[in-house]
């Protein structure tokens, strides 16, 4: 406890004052924040076990995040840290980080409190089904609860692989990520209803009127709803098998340049 205690107290006088003027306040009128203009990015190299280390950082070592609408990683770094603060000045207790799982793979997340210890929430990623989840979602997410007027640092480690690196994050109130949730699945399913009808459409033509170019747009419509079904995790969230991610990041790519041209 000791220990926990001195290493909270260093946190709160090292980090503190170098994000202070770009701590995320929560008012009553807000529901859905973007992370990423309030986002620190950690520049050394930590593992995942390693987290002390982490905490232990010279400020430096933190620089702030560039993209406005992203925590940029790009294409070089697999695996990386990022920090935030963020301070409950509204009555809403019961919050949501959301992550955007398209360039993302896997996510943990460190939670320190004002006086007290440190909260390691489980891991998740795309090597989960919905019912594996912290929060059964296709976005990876995590359930906050935070007392009005508390301040939390949250540090947050996310992996990539065969492809660019981009946390793409979010804070909401839990009626909103319910909401958002909610009308993401409708419209999915009807995109993806309306994608399989056109590809069925382009198939029945061919037999019917017998031009190869029917073939080649049933093959085309057919590609872009297995994109759509791994873009948007749904494929990983309710199939799991060895080298799901690999295969499913690569296919991606390649059909995502095929429909491209």
């Amino acid at each position: 406890r000791c220990f926990y205690a001195c290493l909270i107290s260093a946190i709160c006088l090292c980090s503190c004052p170098l994000h202070a003027q770009h701590t995320l306040v929560l008012k009553n009128n807000e529901n859905d924040i973007v992370i990423s203009p309030h986002a620190y990015v950690y520049t050394g190299q930590v593992s995942l076990t390693d987290f002390d280390t982490l905490l232990q950082s010279d400020s430096v070592k933190f620089v702030r995040n560039n993209s406005p609408e992203e925590i940029n990683y790009g294409m070089d770094q697999p695996n990386a840290w990022c920090v935030f603060l963020i301070r409950n000045e509204s009555d809403q207790q019961d919050w949501v980080l959301k992550i955007q799982q398209s360039r993302v793979d896997t996510a943990q997340l460190y939670i320190v409190r004002e006086n007290k210890g440190i909260e390691r929430f489980p891991m998740t990623g795309h090597f989960q089904t919905f019912s594996e989840r912290p929060v059964h979602s296709l976005p990876f997410a995590y359930a906050i609860s935070i007392k009005k007027n508390e301040t939390v640092a949250f540090y947050l480690y996310t992996a990539r692989q065969y492809g660019r690196h981009a946390a793409i994050t979010s804070f909401l109130t839990k009626g909103k990520f319910e909401s958002y949730e909610y009308g993401f699945n409708v419209a999915l399913g009807f995109v993806c209803g309306m994608v399989v009808l056109a590809s069925f459409v382009g198939f029945f033509l061919f037999l019917f009127v017998h031009q190869r170019l029917y073939v080649y747009y049933s093959i085309y419509t057919t590609s872009f709803f297995f994109v759509l079904l791994a873009d948007t995790g749904f494929a990983h969230a309710i199939l799991s098998f060895p080298h799901d991610q690999t295969v499913t990041n690569g296919f991606t790519i390649a059909f995502y340049y095929w429909m491209g041209g």
